[in-house]
């Protein structure tokens, strides 16, 4: 089984990322990049647009950046994770948050070393160390 997860780094230009803190899902109470499973026939990158609009109340434009392409099994059962991230660079100043109540706890800006020390999804560390 294969499971098409589509994420984005929302980074300003002091290089904060903007990180959610997560009420329901895999990673309920954990920090994570915004982003979610595909739709079926979904590009990436609209998911990644879609999935920041739903959860963040942020309309995002993608650099025009590759995205980083990352694959990882982590079920018993076997099923395949492939994500892909891209990147979006704001404006901090220009940006404001209205988080999906029933999904996002909180929103917040941190340094990359932050994001690094509060990210437990495997695909949002490979991500943000790639920066």
């Amino acid at each position: 089984l294969h499971r098409l997860v589509s994420k984005v780094i929302i980074i300003s230009e002091e290089g904060k990322i903007v990180m959610a803190k997560l009420k329901r899902g895999h990673f309920v109470g954990a920090w994570t990049l915004p982003g979610g499973y595909l739709d079926y026939l979904e590009h990436p990158e609209q998911g990644a647009v879609r999935e920041t609009l739903e959860e963040l109340g942020l309309d995002i434009e993608l650099d025009g950046i590759a995205p980083l392409i990352s694959e990882n099994i982590f079920t018993d059962e076997g099923i395949n994770f492939v994500s892909f991230t891209y990147r979006s660079s704001v404006n901090s100043d220009d940006v404001s948050f209205t988080p999906k109540e029933d999904e996002i706890a909180e929103v917040a800006w941190l340094s990359k070393d932050e994001a690094l020390a509060r990210a437990v999804s495997w695909f949002d560390i490979k991500a943000i160390q790639s920066l």
